[in-house]
């Protein structure tokens, strides 16, 4: 599956030009697509698991898993900066994403048109437009960095909209985030 979706030659999300995947001219639209009132939500969310959480005052990684377009985080960093104890926590913003196009426009989302890429030992590195901190592209989830302190929120955003059966009736709905404080023994 990882060969047909992100594979340099004929992959689905790699070989797709401007991001052709998603949005009006694209093969589907998800949610944060269609109003950021959604990304919006999420953010106030993931704000209040933060501060049930103990609100911690350092270490608070972001991460997400396929960003698309970077609509999502978007929305959520533009919240997220209106709430200064929780952006003064946050020490990175991680998006596993493997293709180099939805990268590009995912930079322009959330670093701004000019903001420069940096390639690293693990990804490619740029700086949130909303306030001052890492955005760190990984191509694979095993590339995130381990260790006890690491205080992890991980956005899993995934829509299932499945064909009408025979019958007529719809499948699910499928919407998933996990918040993960994750042990120096433990793995994703």
């Amino acid at each position: 599956m990882r060969q047909v979706l992100t594979s340099p030659e004929g992959g689905y999300y790699t070989t797709k030009e401007g991001g052709a995947v998603f949005g009006k001219h694209g093969d589907f639209v998800t949610s944060p697509e269609i109003s950021q009132v959604f990304g919006e939500l999420v953010g106030i969310w993931a704000i209040a698991e933060w501060m049930a959480q103990g609100r911690t005052r350092s270490g608070v990684q972001l991460m997400e898993v396929g960003p698309g377009k970077g609509t999502l985080m978007d929305d959520m960093l533009r919240t997220f900066r209106n709430f200064k104890s929780f952006t003064s926590s946050v020490e990175a913003i991680y998006l596993v994403e493997a293709s180099p196009t939805l990268r590009c426009i995912q930079k322009t989302t959330l670093c701004g048109e000019e903001a420069v890429i940096e390639e690293t030992d693990i990804g490619h590195r740029s700086t949130c437009k909303y306030f001052d901190v890492p955005v760190i592209w990984v191509e694979d989830i095993r590339l995130l960095p381990h260790g006890k302190n690491n205080n992890l929120h991980y956005i899993d955003y995934q829509i299932e909209l499945s064909r009408m059966d025979y019958r007529g009736r719809k499948n699910s709905i499928h919407f998933r985030t996990r918040i993960l404080r994750r042990s120096s023994n433990s793995r994703l």
